[in-house]
């Protein structure tokens, strides 16, 4: 009944089986009826669709959709239009080499539950890889995008069996694609960020002090360099292998930032030691003028202490006018 049904492309619902089965000659009861669909359903030669939607033989509303009075009008079956041998196994060999797994169901429906459970969480991970990009200014975060546009595309065919396979295959070359682009970004995240976030925001520190790093050769190229290795080129390839340089060139600028900065130190220092003999000189053994001494010593203690604390040659100047 139902091969004659499909090939006349007339649609059939569990209500019009029941009407008709349960009729003379028949005159079947209504769980056989459905104890054969289930039958047919588990032997994989029909499909179900509730709302549009292909229904799997797990899903647990199936019952109620073969006899419950509500959902059997809205629950039709057809025979199966089965995907071709050669489409399913081209499919497993690809989830193999994809997914780098051995044990992909071979029958219709197992292979399409594998299929959407796969994409599901692959879906979830690259969300989960976008989210990281929050706040941050990270390479690649447009791959990632149509990473999940893609994984979407694929999911969108998830409710009949054949388009799904058939958009497997269509995108195969793009799923691969992806595959390979997300490989340097998934490291990336793995082993490299941390470095990279150092080595910006130690560059975004020392902006203050640009004009005393210009004037110091060594500093000056190190700094280029950080900079040129965490640019995101607005075309073009993110350079990732070069991420590990980032290491030597920190270092680099450090040490040169730190000498400037003990030098600096020193010429504040001993502005604030020629300032303390000049007062103290002055003050003599004057009571009056020993109390001014007093609070001039307080005032260049607390300024010996930011010299200690400071960390930019801009700040460090700053303290000149007021010693």
């Amino acid at each position: 009944y139902l091969e004659m049904q499909f090939y006349q492309m007339l649609p059939t619902t569990m209500s019009d089986l029941q009407d008709r089965f349960q009729k003379k000659p028949y005159g079947w009861r209504e769980i056989d009826i459905a104890a054969v669909v289930a039958r047919l359903i588990y032997d994989q030669k029909v499909t179900i669709k509730y709302g549009g939607t292909t229904i799997q033989p797990n899903d647990l509303k199936l019952p109620d959709m073969l006899r419950k009075k509500s959902e059997i009008g809205k629950t039709t079956i057809s025979k199966r239009q089965v995907v071709s041998i050669q489409k399913i196994r081209t499919v497993r060999d690809f989830l193999r080499d994809f997914f780098d797994e051995m044990d992909v169901p071979q029958d219709e429906d197992g292979l399409i539950n594998h299929i959407v459970e796969k994409f599901e969480g692959e879906l979830e991970h690259y969300n989960a890889l976008l989210s990281r990009y929050d706040g941050h200014h990270y390479p690649d975060q447009d791959k990632v995008k149509q990473a999940i546009d893609l994984v979407k595309d694929v999911l969108s065919q998830k409710k009949d069996n054949t388009a799904l396979i058939q958009r497997i295959i269509d995108q195969e070359d793009a799923l691969y694609d992806m595959h390979d682009d997300l490989q340097a970004i998934e490291e990336f995240f793995k082993t490299r960020v941390n470095l990279f976030d150092s080595a910006v925001m130690y560059e975004r520190e020392l902006k203050v002090d640009l004009d005393y790093i210009d004037k110091n050769e060594d500093a000056s190229q190190a700094l280029d360099q950080i900079h040129q290795i965490t640019m995101i080129p607005t075309s073009g390839k993110f350079m990732y292998e070069r991420i590990p340089e980032l290491n030597e060139h920190i270092s680099k600028l450090k040490n040169s930032h730190d000498k400037m900065l003990d030098a600096k130190r020193e010429e504040l220092l001993e502005i604030i030691r020629q300032c303390m003999k000049e007062i103290h000189n002055l003050a003599g053994d004057n009571s009056a003028a020993r109390n001014v001494s007093n609070t001039a010593d307080n005032f260049f203690t607390q300024k010996k202490q930011q010299i200690a604390s400071y960390q930019t040659l801009a700040l460090l100047d700053g303290l000149v006018p007021p010693i």
